[in-house]
């Protein structure tokens, strides 16, 4: 396996490029969540933000339109098979992280795979 396409987030608008070392996509994020779920991180002299565990999720879910999640079974089975998610990965994440991106996001689809890491963060 191997990456085909790295995606990332923008306020502006969306776009594509296709280069000779692989594919790129900019998809717009609402202003008003852009940073939420961003650390920044400095290498030398150059600053650039990069999306937590949370956020990366968070964008993937509510970008996603090929796969309905409006329960949490259906949850599961969007990330644990379609995705491979590794459970015990996922429940290392923060359900407030994702609960606030859903809310900032306006995403009833990351609100209930927060709703799915709280019953299996609950369970032992």
């Amino acid at each position: 396996e191997r990456v085909e396409v790295l995606t990332s987030v923008t306020t502006k608008r969306p776009k594509s490029f296709d280069t000779p070392i692989g594919s790129f996509i900019y998809r717009q994020s609402p202003t008003r969540a852009f940073h939420i779920g961003m650390d920044r991180v400095e290498e030398g002299d150059v600053a650039f933000l990069i999306a937590t565990p949370e956020r990366a999720l968070a964008d993937k879910v509510r970008d996603d339109r090929g796969h309905a999640v409006s329960n949490r079974e259906e949850a599961a089975r969007y990330l644990f098979d379609d995705l491979r998610i590794d459970e015990g990965g996922f429940r290392t994440l923060e359900p407030s992280r994702l609960e606030e991106l859903s809310r900032a996001l306006r995403s009833r689809k990351v609100a209930t795979c927060a709703a799915l890491l709280r019953t299996l963060r609950s369970k032992p």
